[in-house]
């Protein structure tokens, strides 16, 4: 004898419901140490597991040795960056710490004197004395702090290792793992959770994979111009530029700032111009490359599927940024943009609306290409008619 299914009251479902979401919350809390390394992890994991599926596909490989071929490739690349790019970098900042400090007596020789403006005496060696030892406690965290960092090479390179291997099995499992979580929803919700996770993987699909793509264009751009004009320490800010690319609406101004200090200490490395001429040729360059990264590079490398306002990306950062650091500040726009897509579809259920609505186009359609004079063949001429017929 079957036993008769009892349906569960709305306020036995809401109950479970708090009591999942208070659990994972706590959970969350105990373990947020682990957090960082599972996100990293996964992040990690979406972008080999493109390169995987292209190895799959072209080389007609097993899963296996496409996961084994592609990390090897990532240990290579890791590798070629540890022993030849970074100590380059190590050297710029070993000297850019040094200028530092020649910059800072150079400030006080010009400005450590008192000044008098319109009856007000400013002194200028306690200001001095106040930013010194500002921008010293600032800098001395990346440059003096060299036995916290030994210290935590063991720590750093346990969590390195634990990311490798969690990736590798997030990409191993990852199909089925995916296939059994699309049938936990109901049946009749089934459509609508296929349409929400495949704008949300759209969106994080273009953030990641062409956000990669995005900060390694950006990073040679800026190291080859910033040779081309001879801006002191090229290496070192093409390395900058690429990081702070992962920071919309925000990353340009910080880079801008950084090469105007640059450009007015140093000046150019070979093209002799005063420090302020160089400062402005430095803010021009800035200027056209901030046009054709914001009109050019991003719309075709990432799409316009993250793209949100300013004002909403810079709260993002900000909440982000208190939340989870640094990482927060990188992850802010596509979970912006996720909470975009799951917020209007809840908002279309509680109001009854469509969660799916179709988008019609605004504008018309874009007219044939123009067919360049060069590219214009001339008609084939109709054939001449025959003596026999022009008789006729």
């Amino acid at each position: 004898m079957n036993a008769k299914h009892i349906a569960w009251s709305p306020l036995m479902k809401l109950s479970v419901i708090i009591l999942l979401f208070s659990t994972m919350v706590y959970f969350l809390y105990k373990f947020r140490g682990g957090v960082l390394p599972v996100i990293l992890a996964c992040i990690l994991a979406y972008i080999m597991s493109g390169v995987v599926i292209w190895l799959e596909g072209t080389l007609k490989l097993k899963k296996a040795w496409a996961i084994f071929i592609a990390y090897l490739i990532l240990s290579i690349i890791i590798a070629a960056l540890f022993f030849l790019v970074m100590p380059m970098l190590f050297r710029q900042l070993r000297t850019l710490n040094l200028n530092l400090e020649e910059l800072i007596l150079r400030i006080n020789g010009l400005m450590g004197r008192r000044w008098d403006l319109f009856g007000v005496t400013i002194d200028g060696n306690r200001i001095l004395a106040s930013l010194s030892s500002s921008l010293k406690d600032m800098v001395s965290p990346l440059f003096g702090r060299s036995l916290d960092v030994i210290g935590q090479i063991l720590t750093s390179l346990i969590w390195f290792i634990f990311i490798i291997v969690f990736s590798i099995y997030i990409v191993k499992d990852g199909q089925a793992m995916s296939s059994w979580i699309a049938q936990l929803p109901p049946p009749d919700y089934r459509e609508d959770y296929q349409r929400l996770s495949h704008e949300i993987k759209t969106i994080w699909g273009a953030f990641f994979r062409g956000q990669l793509l995005l900060s390694i264009i950006v990073m040679v751009i800026l190291t080859l111009v910033g040779i081309f004009i001879g801006l002191p320490y090229a290496l070192l800010m093409g390395f900058i530029g690429g990081v702070l690319e992962f920071f919309p609406s925000l990353g340009h101004g910080i880079w801008l700032v950084l090469s105007i200090i640059l450009a007015l200490a140093h000046g150019s490395d070979w093209i002799p111009l005063p420090h302020w001429a160089f400062a402005l040729v430095v803010v021009g360059m800035t200027a056209i490359f901030d046009q054709v990264d914001n009109n050019y590079l991003i719309p075709r490398i990432i799409g316009r599927s993250v793209r949100l306002p300013a004002l909403v990306v810079l709260l993002g950062i900000v909440i982000g940024a208190s939340v989870a650091g640094v990482l927060g500040v990188a992850l802010a726009a596509p979970t912006i943009a996720s909470f975009r897509v799951v917020g209007r579809y809840i908002y279309s259920r509680l109001f009854d609306l469509d969660p799916f609505p179709v988008v019609e186009e605004l504008s018309e359609p874009l007219p044939p290409p123009v067919i360049r004079w060069w590219h214009h063949r001339p008609s084939p001429a109709p054939p001449s008619a025959g003596p026999d017929q022009g008789s006729q």
